[in-house]
Order: C-alpha cells, then sequence, then structure tokens
C-alpha cells in the first residue's frame, strides 16, 4: 500500500523549527543558508548536496558547543528536500555522532575530516557516473530529456565539439520551467536543441532514439524518484520503443523502500501553477514522479 502523502506547509516546518534552533544555538547565518537551499526549487540535488555540505563543514567550524547542537543539526536537515537522498545521507552520516564521548575539539576534527571525506566521495561518484553517462549518449543522434540535471548537462559538456551534431528535445519542465535554462545552456555549447511544451512530448518523443533523465532519489529496488513528467515520458518510452534511460550516481540511493516514495511528494504553492483565486477551484502542484524499476531500460551509476 502506497504511503500517504504528507500534508502541505513543509517550508513553513522548517521555517518554524529554524526559528527555534536559532534561539537555542545554531547561527543565525547556518538557519539562512539551510533555508535558501530548502527554498532553491531549481537546482538539482548534487549543487544543492554539495551547498549543504558547504554550509555544515561551517557551522561545525563556528560550533562552540557543538554536541548539544548536533541534534538539531540533523533535525533541521530532515526537513531539507527529504526528497534528495544525497542530502539525507549527510544527516545519517552525522547521527553517528551524536553519543560520541570525544571532547568538543576532537569531536570537531573528526567530524571536519568525514564530511571533507565524504563531498570527496559524492564528487568522485558524481565525475565516474557522468563519464558513464557521456559514454553512452554517443551512442545517439537524438536524445529527450526534461527539467535541468547536472549529470547530463555535464555529461553533454564532455562531448567534444566536433561530435555536437546531437539533437537535443527538452520538456520546458513545468511549473518552474528550468528546462528553458538547459535548453539556452546547451544551444551555447553548439548542440541542435528543441524546447517545447511538457504536453508536447508525446508528439516529438517518436522523433528522437532514446530519453535520459537523472535523479533525485534511487529506491532500493532500482524505482527512482525524479521531476514531474518523467513517468509520462518513461511511459511514451515504452509506448514507441525507445530506451529510458537514468543517469544518477550512488549518492542518490536511498534506503527506503520503493513503497514509501508518497512520503517524498509534496504539494508545492498552488500560484505556481494558476495564481487565480477562483472558488470551488483546486489547484494541484507537485514537483516529483515515481518511476518504478519495470519502466528503466537502463540505470547508469557509480
Amino acid at each position: 500500500m502506497v504511503a500517504k502523502r504528507p500534508r502541505t506547509g513543509g517550508k513553513d516546518k522548517v521555517r518554524k523549527k529554524n526559528e527555534r534552533c536559532d534561539r537555542e544555538m545554531v547561527s543565525q547565518s547556518f538557519v539562512e543558508k539551510i533555508t535558501i537551499i530548502q527554498n532553491d526549487s531549481l537546482n538539482g540535488a548534487v549543487e544543492l548536496t554539495k551547498r549543504t555540505l558547504k554550509a555544515i563543514k561551517k557551522e561545525i567550524e563556528r560550533a562552540t558547543n557543538l554536541k548539544e547542537e548536533l541534534p538539531e543539526l540533523i533535525q533541521m536537515l530532515s526537513l531539507v528536500h527529504p526528497e534528495m537522498a544525497s542530502i539525507a545521507m549527510i544527516a545519517k552520516q552525522l547521527k553517528q555522532y551524536v553519543e560520541h564521548e570525544e571532547d568538543e575539539e576532537e569531536l570537531k576534527t573528526r567530524l571536519q575530516k568525514e564530511l571533507e571525506q565524504l563531498g570527496q566521495e559524492i564528487t568522485t561518484r558524481e565525475q565516474q557516473t557522468v563519464e558513464m553517462l557521456c559514454t553512452e549518449l554517443k551512442k545517439y543522434k537524438s536524445i529527450m530529456t526534461i527539467s535541468s540535471s547536472t549529470t547530463i548537462r555535464t555529461a553533454l559538456a564532455m562531448i567534444p565539439q566536433k561530435e555536437r551534431e546531437k539533437e537535443i528535445y527538452i520538456c520546458e519542465s513545468r511549473p518552474l520551467l528550468e528546462g528553458q535554462t538547459l535548453a539556452t545552456q546547451l544551444a551555447k555549447m553548439g548542440y541542435k536543441v528543441k524546447l517545447f511544451v511538457d504536453a508536447a512530448a508525446g508528439h516529438y518523443l517518436r522523433e528522437v532514439e532514446a530519453v535520459v533523465v537523472g535523479a533525485d532519489t534511487i529506491f532500493r529496488d532500482g524505482s527512482i524518484l525524479n521531476k514531474i513528467g518523467s513517468l509520462a515520458l518513461a511511459l511514451l518510452a515504452r509506448k514507441y520503443g525507445r530506451p529510458f534511460i537514468v543517469a544518477a550516481s550512488k549518492n542518490k540511493l536511498s534506503t527506503e523502500a520503493a513503497e514509501n516514495y508518497g512520503f517524498y511528494i509534496q504539494e508545492k504553492p498552488a500560484e505556481e501553477v494558476y495564481p487565480e483565486k477562483v472558488p470551488n477551484l483546486t489547484v494541484l502542484n507537485i514537483y516529483f514522479d515515481f518511476i518504478p524499476k519495470e519502466l528503466i531500460t537502463t540505470l547508469i551509476s557509480k
């Protein structure tokens, strides 16, 4: 049975929690950085995870009573993009040190070293996945994608200029239209880019050789969570016999069972879809889709 979707108001919960943490021990600077990351709906998991790591390392360096502050830091992280397994991984790493008997300076040193190593591992895994994806992309003359995956953009940037004759079809990615950003970036790289409304994906998918998407979370059975519209692309790819390729590093791997995906899909501001208030009209707005493993042709991950 699929878990129920959580209620709206996630950002309010983070803000209230942040305010309480601020009053107790967490620095205002850290609260502000985490709130900005929480409210960032345009950047992907790779970028937001790196920014989260950087903010935590700064806060640990500043902390005067880290043993007391650590549980609050972990609690705050649990409310920041719960759909991104890579951020949850940082919280899990920190939890190991809540009950440690080390003195303050030893704990700081150990945590800084652990987080530095974790950051290096995240970068290495991402780079390896990008290289694998780059090799895979060279097989196709045309692909379709949605949203603005850092992994996909970086892999396409690795392809030599003289080999960039590839056609790239990009869904605009409602409601925040981050597909427009990716389309502009790839066009400037020299690719032949075609940008279209999400609803036209079925029409244009017949013109491409493969569909390639990233992922915010990989569940332990191989299913994924990604930008809304990804499920439609997966179903269309199945319909027209095109491979549906997912590229995401091990950083995105979750220990959660796939049937719990509903906890990660929250209602977002209605005004992003339709700003008017109309009686009897309920505007629905979610950012993420669950794609079962059966619809995934290839999972590129390291």
